[in-house]
């Protein structure tokens, strides 16, 4: 987890996630997908990319509600698991 604390774009920048990071399975996004009204709404992509082997995103489908994208953080958010916040942040 400290290499996606520390990660910069360049060194001139900013911490890219000067807020932490969380870690959710991809289990419990799949059970999230169940859920009527929200099905299939969020999904996972995992590609290398260089410098970072563990490169990842989460991406909510095209045309939800507001209603529906705040029903589905709130339910990735009760799903995390080993929440880290950056040292300069406590």
């Amino acid at each position: 987890m400290s290499f996606t604390l520390n990660h910069r774009s360049s060194k001139d920048q900013f911490f890219s996630y000067p807020h932490g990071a969380v870690r959710v399975s991809r289990a419990k996004i799949d059970d999230i997908n169940t859920f009527n009204g929200t099905q299939d709404g969020v999904f996972y992509e995992r590609q290398k990319i260089p410098g970072n082997e563990y490169h990842g995103n989460l991406v909510f489908k095209k045309k939800l509600t507001k209603n529906q994208i705040t029903f589905i953080a709130n339910m990735l958010a009760a799903a995390s698991s080993n929440i880290h916040i950056r040292e300069t942040m406590k």
